[in-house]
Parts: C-alpha cells; sequence; structure tokens
C-alpha cells in the first residue's frame, strides 16, 4: 500500500473490471486504528475513488493496535468504527448510513498477536450490537479456526493460536455473539 504507483495502477484495472462487469463487488480490507484508516489506507481509498471505482465495502481489520492499546477491545473496535466512518464520508462523499453501510468489521477472536489484547465474547456481543444500531454491512471473525478453546499446549500459551482462541469457550461462542 505504500507504493503510489502500484496503488493508482490497482484502482485503473478495478475500475475497468467494473467497466466490464457492471455486477462486480469490491471490498478492501485494511488495518485500522482507534484513529481511524492510515495515510496509506486513505490514499488507496481516494485513488479508487478518484479512478472511479465503485466501492462497496470497507472491512476493517479491528485488531492488532499495538501494546499501547491494553484496555477494552470491543470498546477499541467501536472507536475505530467511528473514525473510519468518517472517513469514508469524507473520502466518498457518503451521509452517515451510507457510509455505516459500506463499513464491516473483523475481529480477531481471543488472544490476539499484540501482548495484551483479547477480545472476549463479551467484546463480541457489544461489537454486534454496535453493528446493528449503525447498519454496519457486516461482522466477522478473522479465523472461524479460533472459534474454540485451547487445548493441550495451546492451552498453556500467552500467545495467539492458529486453531483456537485462547479463551475459555465453548465451540462456537464467538459465532453465536457475532450473530446473536
Amino acid at each position: 500500500m505504500t507504493d503510489s504507483d502500484s496503488v493508482a495502477l490497482r484502482s485503473e484495472a478495478i475500475a475497468l473490471l467494473q467497466k466490464e462487469r457492471a455486477d462486480l463487488s469490491v471490498t478492501f480490507t485494511l488495518p485500522v486504528m482507534p484513529s481511524g484508516l492510515d495515510d496509506d489506507g486513505v490514499a488507496l481509498l481516494e485513488s479508487a475513488n478518484d479512478n472511479g471505482v465503485v466501492v462497496s465495502t470497507v472491512n476493517i481489520m479491528t485488531m492488532n493496535y499495538g501494546s499501547s492499546y491494553d484496555e477494552d477491545m470491543g470498546d477499541y473496535a467501536k472507536t475505530s468504527a467511528r473514525a473510519a466512518h468518517d472517513q469514508l464520508k469524507e473520502i466518498f462523499g457518503l451521509s452517515d448510513a451510507g457510509a455505516w453501510k459500506g463499513l464491516a468489521l473483523t475481529s480477531m477472536l481471543g488472544v490476539n498477536d499484540v501482548d495484551n489484547e483479547t477480545f472476549t465474547l463479551a467484546d463480541a456481543a457489544e461489537v454486534r450490537a454496535f453493528a446493528e444500531q449503525k447498519g454496519v454491512a457486516w461482522v466477522s471473525m478473522w479465523s472461524t479456526f479460533r472459534d474454540q478453546q485451547c487445548e493441550g499446549d495451546d492451552a498453556a500459551s500467552d500467545d495467539a493460536a492458529t486453531n483456537c482462541s485462547g479463551v475459555e469457550q465453548g465451540a462456537g461462542d464467538f459465532g453465536e455473539a457475532f450473530t446473536g
């Protein structure tokens, strides 16, 4: 995303594809912070917009904020969504409702890759309720394989595992929390 020539070329190519295939839906999945999308993410979306790309959804990765973000991950996800929402309004000239409809939230279940970041079942329910209230396009999880409690060696680790959440839960509990 830091190569502006590459970003422009990609935007031009996507715009050409959309001209040939009017039903082509385009979603960008981007990192986010509680302050919103970073400069590279904003530049990518501005390039897409400037080249006439119709962006259906911007899916923000509400995770891995950094070691200084060690409090409530549900709150951080909502704060990140609000900031990204405001950026989408500005970039694409959308209404409040249009920007929420064009925003999706993807969270990393349980123990995240950054120390002190744990996305809990309560966080998932909180994010789902927020998304429903705002009319967000969707909420999702980074990996469905992680929607289960760790066993064996993984259960004793404080590190994020690829096959379990690292929190006490039943199989599929995060999916249920996200769907209500």
